[in-house]
């Protein structure tokens, strides 16, 4: 049986036959396939997934209107490529459904508004979709994985060269600074491959590798069985300003008429190392700066967003744009090693003191506090 199968089990168990739309018989899998599939490794992991596939069942069972939009994240789970997305929705609706003041019956999924509502209509766009909006707080928003974008790249890169080299079994680990700017990735993708081809001789097999193509990157190489090691630095502020192009990028779900919430899930599989430090607050850090600088507009008020993302059609500011986002919600799910339903889930925000639409002392801060949420507008000591 492929461990695809194995998931679809699980999900058409749950949610009835029929429910998964995947192929089955595909031989690669992703993180959560595969631990889903195992039957030596991850047992809390697969209890909890379980449990929360459950009640997402219960929740469809109580409203069936949020039915599609579950149903397609569950799908879209087993993806080789993009399961990240999918994954932080269900993790996010857990989260949310899981309390009666914005359970099954509170709350609507995958709602279409018209662009002219939103900072979409400045990208160009006629419509634009929510992922959950609350009508008893008046507030949308969109949910999205913290995902290691500059990994991601590099992992692309490192099959590619693989692949080229036509070698199965190779190890590279690579070292950069973790608050580097992913666009810089992005953009030299094509010399990083040229360079990793043309530079590292296959007969000569080196154990380090430095890159002439971006500065502070250099490459370990596992030949053989066995453990490497790789390091890193790391500077929260520097991280937080080189991410702003982030905030740019999902701004054309700002709302021009309610309170807007981006909602990021932490999850260890999917999300930038940096961020597995829970423990040490390193996620609840970059937030607070994340936050802080994307809300600070005296800065500004002039410069023109499509600067920074070229998709943004009109003149609007980045002052502009970061007045319409009222507050970000970070989600760190620790359902890979959680004993307690409590603890799975935990919730802190920051929120927009210079917003339109401003949240401060609204029912959704009150919501917030009520679940034990933290407030990162000032960090705790650490």
């Amino acid at each position: 049986m492929t461990k695809l199968k194995c998931y679809a089990d699980l999900v058409n168990n749950i949610f009835g036959p029929g429910t998964t739309t995947f192929n089955t018989e595909a031989t690669t899998w992703n993180n959560i396939v595969g631990a889903v599939a195992s039957t030596t490794d991850f047992e809390v992991f697969r209890r909890n997934f379980a449990a929360r596939l459950h009640r997402l069942k219960s929740a469809i069972d109580t409203n069936q209107n949020i039915s599609a939009p579950i149903i397609n994240a569950v799908n879209g789970v087993a993806k080789l490529g993009g399961w990240e997305g999918y994954y932080a929705e269900l993790a996010a609706l857990d989260y949310f459904l899981s309390d009666a003041e914005t359970g099954p019956g509170e709350i609507s999924l995958d709602v279409t508004y018209a662009a002219s509502d939103a900072i979409a209509s400045d990208f160009g766009m006629k419509n634009i979709n929510y992922d959950l909006c609350i009508p008893s707080m008046g507030v949308v928003s969109d949910f999205k994985i913290l995902s290691d974008k500059s990994g991601g790249i590099l992992d692309g890169i490192f099959e590619e060269f693989r692949s080229i080299k036509g070698i199965n079994k190779l190890t590279i680990l690579p070292e950069y600074p973790e608050d580097e700017d992913y666009d810089i990735f992005q953009k030299e993708r094509t010399n990083l491959l040229k360079e990793l081809v043309e530079e590292i001789d296959l007969t000569l097999r080196p154990s380090h590798f430095r890159s002439k193509v971006i500065d502070g990157l250099s490459y370990r190489f596992g030949w053989e069985a066995g453990v490497i090691f790789a390091e890193s630095s790391y500077d929260s502020k520097t991280h937080a300003a080189n991410h702003q192009r982030l905030l740019v990028t999902h701004a054309k779900k700002f709302s021009r008429k309610e309170p807007t919430l981006i909602i990021f899930v932490v999850f260890p599989w999917a999300s930038e190392k940096i961020m597995l430090f829970s423990t040490t607050g390193i996620p609840q850090e970059f937030i607070h700066n994340l936050g802080s600088i994307f809300f600070d507009t005296t800065t500004t008020t002039q410069t023109k967003a499509k600067t920074m993302n070229k998709k943004i059609k009109s003149d609007i500011t980045l002052a502009d744009i970061s007045r319409h986002l009222s507050g970000i919600i970070l989600i760190e799910d620790n359902i890979i090693l959680s004993t307690e339903d409590n603890a799975m889930l935990k919730a802190s925000y920051i929120l927009n003191t210079n917003a339109v639409h401003k949240l401060h002392d609204s029912k959704l801060e009150t919501y917030l506090k009520r679940r034990g949420a933290s407030n990162l507008e000032i960090l705790p000591a650490r």
